[in-house]
């Protein structure tokens, strides 16, 4: 069996950031096109959490031992038939990071994590740039802009089958209810999407902003939305999957 196809795209659009506001931002999309000859595109997007990147939750490299693609759902879709799209909102992966390469801009709760390399010490508050990066506006505008260049592929003209990851559920659920036309299905994994979350208080507007945020970015209070940028480093990802035992394979461990 031919392996999928893999294409790297490149999808221009006007931010929606507060911090990069209308300027012009590129998001890098990587699709693994698993059509069968004689068969019509079906495509997937893929969209990632807060705490892992899209290619790292998606499309892992190959590592020793088993098939090639076991830790790529990507491409494991892909073999299936689908064609797959995987994205990464600003902020994340591969794509635009606006106000993080000042590393003062990091959580300040988090900075030691960043001593001695790149800090020398914490930052002295507040960090240079003290609001929240993205917002549900900015993070809607990217998704659709994504499917808008997936379906101005060729074949693709379509609804599109979505699948959120953790936090993802709390931008494509939101999505798929205000754009249906352009949904198939969706499938949250791990979704987070509080039922009883901020929202608008409008029922003839139930996607606008909510009364605390009407002027954008926000910034208080300060340890919630103070900075544009968590940090995370190796115990702290350890910890949580050793607090479950059933997410390591038999075998897995750290390597040099």
């Amino acid at each position: 069996m031919p392996a999928p196809t893999l294409i790297e795209h490149k999808v221009t659009l006007e931010s929606k950031i507060p911090a990069n506001f209308n300027e012009t931002v590129e998001l890098p999309v990587r699709e693994y096109n698993g059509t069968k000859p004689n068969k019509s595109p079906v495509p997937v997007l893929m969209l990632h959490g807060r705490s892992v990147p899209a290619l790292a939750g998606f499309d892992l490299a190959p590592v020793p031992g088993g098939p090639a693609t076991r830790y790529s759902w990507a491409q494991e879709l892909a073999d299936d038939g689908y064609d797959v799209f995987i994205m990464d909102l600003q902020g994340s992966g591969r794509s635009p990071r606006p106000r993080m390469d000042d590393t003062c801009n990091a959580n300040p709760v988090q900075q030691q994590i960043l001593v001695p390399n790149p800090l020398q010490a914490p930052c002295p508050p507040p960090p240079p740039y003290p609001n929240q990066l993205g917002n549900s506006e900015s993070e809607w505008a990217e998704v659709d802009a994504v499917v808008k260049y997936i379906r101005h592929l060729a074949g693709r003209d379509k609804p599109i089958r979505f699948i959120g990851w953790s936090l993802g559920a709390a931008v494509m659920g939101p999505y798929a209810l205000q754009y249906p036309d352009n949904v198939e299905s969706l499938l949250l994994l791990a979704p987070v999407f509080p039922p009883k979350g901020r929202w608008s208080d409008k029922p003839d507007d139930p996607f606008g902003r909510p009364a605390e945020a009407q002027t954008l970015p926000l910034s208080k209070p300060a340890a919630t939305w103070g900075f544009p940028m968590f940090v995370g480093g190796k115990t702290g990802f350890k910890s949580g999957m050793d607090g479950n035992p059933a997410l390591r394979e038999p075998g897995i461990q750290d390597r040099a």
